[in-house]
Formats: C-alpha cells, structure tokens, sequence
C-alpha cells in the first residue's frame, strides 16, 4: 500500500470528507477523467466534486541517516465555483498535517496550499473545472 493509497483510507474513513467528496478520491492515474475516473462525474458527465491524490520524489532527509522526505500532492477537482473543494482542503488539513499516517511515518507536515485557482487553468481547463492544491511532506524511516 503507497501513501496515497493510505491517505485516500484516511479520507474515506472520514464523514466529512464523502459528504463533500461525492466524486470520490482517486489514486493511481495521472488525471481525472470520464476513461480514467467515470466514477467522478454525474449522469449527465457533469464533474463531481473530487481529489487526486499523487505521492512524487523521496529524497533523503530527516532525522535518522535512514530518513526520507516525500512529497504529496492532493488536487481538488469541483465543477463550479470553489466552496466544496475550500471546505475539503479546510478538512484534508485537519486530517493530515502533524499526523503520523502510512508505515514508519514520523509525521505528514502541510508544505502548501494554492486557492489561486487560474494558476491552473490550462491543466483544469480539459475537467472544464476549478482546482485548488495542497502539497505534504511525509517523513518517514526507511
């Protein structure tokens, strides 16, 4: 099991976050979308409010000569508007930062938060949607 795998658990888990997160979280793809996600969107192929979760580069840091750092990055998918994702990034924060999640974890810090949303417009622009972004860093022994 990766770390995204164990954050989507956490999310999952979570009432909150399914009640907001109607299109479901995803991981393992590299985008949201009707061949790789038809989970995500409505009946009328409309984009339910969803996330991606994406684990990137380990590199050594830490503590221990054994530490590693890795990078998380989650992205906040809503057709419309930003409220429902500002909320499920409000509420990933809360389930994630200083949070000991995933095999020899030490902790999962919060790194960054984007709400500027036109940052991403070219990527968002084949969903047709608004994004937001948040970036983890879970240390970890290895």
């Amino acid at each position: 099991m990766t770390i995204a795998d164990d954050i989507k658990t956490v999310f999952l888990a979570d009432a909150t976050m399914t009640t907001l997160l109607t299109g479901g979280v995803w991981t393992g793809i590299k985008e949201i979308s009707q061949n790789t996600a038809a989970l995500a969107f409505d009946a009328n192929k409309e984009l339910l409010p969803c996330t991606l979760i994406k684990a990137g580069t380990e590199i050594p840091r830490g503590p221990y000569k054994r530490s590693t750092q890795l990078v998380i990055t989650i992205y906040f998918y809503q057709r419309t508007g930003n409220t429902t994702i500002e909320s499920a990034m409000d509420r990933a924060y809360e389930l994630l930062h200083d949070k000991k999640i995933g095999a020899g974890t030490f902790a999962i810090l919060h790194d960054q938060t984007v709400h500027s949303y036109e940052i991403f417009e070219r990527e968002a622009n084949a969903l047709d949607a608004s994004m937001g972004m948040q970036r983890y860093l879970q240390t970890k022994y290895r």
